[in-house]
């Protein structure tokens, strides 16, 4: 068959016997005509990539003078092309690197750690968040190569793999260094030596993230039991330490990104994860710096969020609506006062000097915090909050025992609800639109997101998109900017 140029797609036996193949799957057409079983096809990676290598180097440089003599030889060219061709050939070959000089690894372990941390790495979140976000690829930058951590690295990049050819060969590569990943981890937390390490922290958020590339949809990943299970083993871990690991910045902002991670997961998935966060809290407040308060300030504001959320939650899910009306007023004055809270550290001055502004503060964006990703994730918990005491008036309406009175006074509240949510949920739409740098014509972003973005910004938007509090306007640009994010990381 003539050289097209390209790699033969037919199959096996047809490229032997050099004839037409029809391509069929998953037998061509031609073997079963013979009464031969069809051999397959060449897998698309063999196709998309090629070796370079010493022998690669020295093959394509003879192939260079082969041509050069066969031009020479032919007359096909003038004389003129000729000696320009000779030369072109012969500064090309003499200013090609030699094989001593620059042999190209081939070897996936050499690439899986760069390839992994170029696609973790933030670009997105500024200020303190991209601090702390930064210090996740910094621990895995010196990972070793067979352990757990560079493990789960491994299925990362198998996924990364497969979701850019689909193809099968990679799929089932994906799934087997998923299954070690999982062996690894498993062995590391039965090991005193390495058990609550960093390294086995990081490995366990890892997980959580390739459940975040390996979903269908970005609608999915809340519903996989793996994220619950990976989410509840840094809660074990990060008890066991109970906030010792954080003597060193770098600790410290490793210990904030797990934190933060951990405190989506309490609202995320409904499970009460918050009974150490006080101890958690108070650990970090006594070794963090100066700099660092408003960070402490927005853990704070955040735990006391999320346990209201779930206070709520618990109410909601016993159903008695005649008791929703005795205990609404409390909640209603709960939700007044959440952003003045400051417990478990009551006496601290420095941190009830970051105060944290109101919902409908008519500012694009709070601005006693001046940190965007900061601001970002109060906004979230806010949003949350509005949206569970929303739901609790809903129910309280119902009850067999409202009065006139009562009916009016939950009603005005839930006007109240709704309003400071959709100002949250444009606030928030507002600053993750910026961070990526959005476009809402063609619906992409111009910035090249890193998976620890992706990992911050899932959740408020999956939040605005499906809350029936969102106005219309809210919700499809939420899902605008959602499925233009999952776009994105199914190619990262």
């Amino acid at each position: 068959m003539p050289n097209t140029g390209r790699p033969s797609r037919d199959c096996h036996h047809c490229r032997q016997r050099r004839i037409r193949c029809d391509l069929v799957r998953p037998g061509c057409g031609q073997c079963q005509r013979k009464g031969h079983p069809c051999p397959g096809y060449r897998d698309q990676l063999d196709q998309r990539f090629r070796t370079h290598n010493v022998e690669s180097w020295s093959t394509r440089s003879s192939g260079r003078r082969r041509r050069a003599k066969y031009e020479e030889n032919s007359g096909q060219s003038t004389g003129k092309m000729v000696e320009a061709t000779t030369a072109a050939t012969a500064a090309t070959t003499l200013n090609s690197p030699s094989p001593t000089e620059y042999i190209p690894s081939e070897s996936w372990n050499d690439h899986l750690i760069p390839l992994v941390i170029h696609k973790l790495s933030p670009n997105a979140m500024g200020g303190v968040f991209h601090t702390i976000l930064t210090a996740i690829p910094h621990v895995i930058s010196s990972t070793k190569a067979g352990s757990p951590m560079f493990k789960v690295c491994d299925a990362i990049g198998r996924v990364y793999i497969a979701n850019v050819t689909n193809s099968t060969l990679a799929k089932v590569q994906q799934a087997r260094a998923y299954s070690s990943a999982i062996v690894a981890v498993k062995e590391s937390l039965q090991d005193p030596q390495q058990f609550a390490t960093r390294e086995t922290l990081v490995s366990i958020l890892l997980l959580c993230i390739y459940e975040l590339l390996s979903t269908p949809d970005c609608y999915s990943i809340l519903a996989s039991p793996s994220w619950s299970i990976h989410a509840g083993g840094m809660v074990a871990l990060l008890e066991h330490q109970r906030g010792s690991g954080c003597s060193t910045p770098e600790d410290r902002a490793l210990f904030l990104a797990l934190f933060s991670t951990v405190q989506r997961q309490t609202l995320m998935t409904s499970q009460d994860y918050s009974w150490g966060f006080t101890s958690w809290i108070r650990a970090f407040y006594m070794l963090c710096e100066a700099g660092n308060y408003c960070i402490v300030r927005t853990v704070v504001f955040a735990y006391h969020c999320s346990r209201l959320c779930m206070a709520i939650q618990e109410l909601i899910d016993i159903g008695n609506r005649d008791a929703l009306l005795a205990i609404y007023p409390s909640i209603l004055h709960h939700l007044d006062n959440v952003e003045s809270q400051t417990a478990p550290l009551f006496q601290e001055r420095p941190l009830r000097e970051c105060a944290i502004d109101l919902p409908t503060s008519r500012a694009s964006l709070p601005t006693s915090i001046p940190d965007s990703g900061l601001l970002i994730y109060q906004s979230t918990f806010r949003l949350q909050l509005s949206m569970q005491v929303h739901g609790l008036l809903s129910m309280a309406l119902e009850g067999s025992n409202c009065t006139p009175e009562q009916h009016a006074e939950i009603s005005k509240a839930q006007l109240q609800c709704t309003k400071e949510y959709q100002a949250l949920a444009d606030r928030l739409l507002a600053g993750l639109a910026a961070a990526i740098s959005f476009d809402k014509c063609s619906g992409t972003s111009s910035k090249q997101l890193g998976l620890l973005d992706v990992f911050q910004m899932m959740w408020p938007l999956q939040i605005i998109a499906s809350s029936p509090l969102s106005s219309d306007c809210e919700r499809r640009q939420a899902r605008m900017i959602l499925e233009g994010v999952h776009n994105q990381i199914r190619l990262l």
